[in-house]
């Protein structure tokens, strides 16, 4: 029997930063527009390095990884939060 290939088995929940959350902490953003999750499981998945943040809307630019929820985010940046797949959770 042929195994699954689980590396790429993750999604990228992508969230543009506008100007009126232009300022405001990145742990509070994501619990806001990703309500799936508590603020606490969002700041561990930033201090596990599964955010990166883009500098403009294009996830062409690699972006940079940040490990810190008390980050603020700027308008016209991209969020990018990396989660494994849900048929990849056990």
């Amino acid at each position: 029997m042929k195994q699954r290939d689980l590396s790429e088995a993750v999604e990228d929940w992508p969230v543009q930063i506008g100007a009126p959350d232009d300022g405001r902490r990145l742990d509070a953003l994501l619990a806001e527009r990703l309500p799936y999750h508590s603020r606490t499981r969002h700041r561990e998945s930033i201090h596990a390095g599964r955010v990166r943040i883009h500098p403009s809307w294009s996830v062409e630019d690699p972006g940079k990884i940040v490990r810190r929820p008390a980050r603020r985010v700027r308008a016209g940046e991209l969020v990018v939060l990396r989660l494994d797949s849900p048929s990849t959770q056990r």
